[in-house]
């Protein structure tokens, strides 16, 4: 399928005489754009090349870009060799060299500037194409048709000439000042199209059949949607919009792109707070486990000492010790007080069983210990007494047998101290010691 990139279906009319010509050779003389409004282009895709004859800085520019393996020649066409001025209208295809042109085109509103370039003959540009065939030749420079054919003598016969043969931007025909220099060639006219006119080599009679009627469904071609016809209007507005679809579906992909990129940073940053805090977690249940492992072990060293021989045959010692510091602590409570806890602490040790056995081991192994608890003994129990004196008359006496558990052999010795009514350390100490004794013997 044959795509036509022509302002007037320039292609297609070439296309439908040339297209049994493979790989075929043209050369375009006022070529302007490689793609917009290009006679070229549609053959340059079915692998034709050729020769691109622009004035125009830009457009030359352009052309070289987009057709890398062609040739391009910035410069203007005349009759002859040298500079000219020409009128340069940006963004347009209507620049020319000649002045009243560009002067009407001012007048319509259009911008010209004069711009000075280099001026080849068409011969000059057809001559290094003798030895082979140039297909065809189109020539578009916006009223400087005649000084361009001028130049033209060369041997070079390209088989179709296209010349644009109405003034610029109107229907008025040129072709009378500049027609009897094709035919001079040895060319026959064959089609008008409205704005070119098509001659044919009469070396190739045979091409003159494709010239009988314009473009039509049998020639199977597409627009390209890039022509500046009025006719490709509606297929232009329908490429611009695809355009603009295109790029707001580009954009919305880099935003999404972005967002990606964004997502996965954050992931990354979650992913690592995440692992960091499986770190702490595996520290803190590390730690876990080994207070875990010195509660076990400290719960079974007290498991140990709670369950050994010791420990047990010396509680009623720590019970005593526990009662005499609560004693001590209480001092704001008073001597009956404190008298009463030593007294029944007392009790408790005499009611044991293994008071007997353990009163002369701590007596040897704790002597501090041994002396403390006999001297709270005795002070408790004098207090006691004397609480109990004020009590009963005045009288001053110690009822020490009922704090110290003692026989009947020693009952003199205790009644001895109930009637003298006071009692010196010394005393109760050797009574208590010979009470123990009595109990180990027994």
């Amino acid at each position: 399928m044959f795509t036509s990139y022509a302002q007037n279906f320039e292609d297609v009319m070439l296309w439908r005489a040339l297209k049994h010509v493979e790989r075929g050779f043209y050369v375009d003389v006022g070529a302007q754009d490689p793609i917009v409004d290009s006679v070229s282009m549609g053959f340059y895709e079915q692998g034709w090349r050729g020769v691109h004859v622009e004035p125009v800085a830009a457009y030359a520019e352009r052309l070289r870009e987009h057709r890398p393996d062609e040739r391009v020649v910035q410069a203007a066409l005349g009759a002859r060799r040298g500079r000219l001025a020409l009128y340069e209208l940006p963004g347009t295809g209507l620049s020319t060299a000649r002045r009243d042109i560009a002067e009407g085109h001012g007048a319509a509103g259009f911008a010209a500037s004069a711009v000075e370039v280099a001026c080849l003959t068409l011969a000059d540009v057809l001559a290094p194409y003798a030895a082979q065939d140039v297909h065809w030749l189109k020539i578009d420079v916006e009223g400087f048709e005649r000084e361009v054919l001028e130049g033209w003598g060369s041997r070079v016969k390209p088989w179709i000439v296209v010349v644009e043969s109405t003034l610029p931007t109107s229907q008025s025909e040129s072709h009378q000042s500049w027609e009897p220099l094709v035919l001079e060639q040895g060319y026959a006219f064959a089609y008008f199209d409205g704005l070119n006119r098509y001659y044919v080599s009469v070396r190739h009679p045979e091409l003159a059949g494709a010239f009988r009627y314009g473009p039509n469904v049998f020639d199977e071609f597409v627009l390209s949607g890039t022509a500046t016809a009025s006719f490709c209007a509606t297929i232009n507005a329908r490429a611009e919009a695809a355009r603009a679809q295109a790029a707001t579906v580009e954009l919305r992909v880099a935003q999404a792109e972005r967002g990606r990129d964004l997502a996965m940073e954050q992931t990354h940053s979650l992913e690592q707070r995440v692992g960091e805090t499986e770190s702490r977690a595996l520290v803190a249940e590390q730690r876990l486990q080994e207070t875990q492992l010195r509660l076990a072990a400290a719960q079974a060293r007290i498991a140990a000492v709670t369950s050994s021989v010791s420990w047990r045959v010396t509680a009623p010692l720590r019970w005593l010790r526990a009662a005499a510091g609560v004693a001590s602590a209480r001092a704001i409570a008073g001597p009956a007080h404190r008298s009463g806890v030593v007294r029944r602490a007392a009790d408790v040790a005499k009611r044991s069983g293994a008071y007997a056995r353990l009163a002369p081991w701590v007596r040897e192994r704790y002597p501090a210990l041994w002396s403390r608890a006999k001297s709270l003994l005795l002070n408790s129990s004098l207090s006691h007494a004397g609480d109990v004196a004020r009590r009963h008359d005045g009288a001053r006496r110690a009822p020490v047998g009922s704090s110290i558990p003692h026989s009947a052999d020693a009952a003199s010795g205790f009644d001895a101290i109930a009637e003298k009514g006071s009692v010196s350390v010394r005393e109760l100490v050797a009574l208590l010691e010979q009470e123990i004794i009595r109990q180990r013997k027994g």
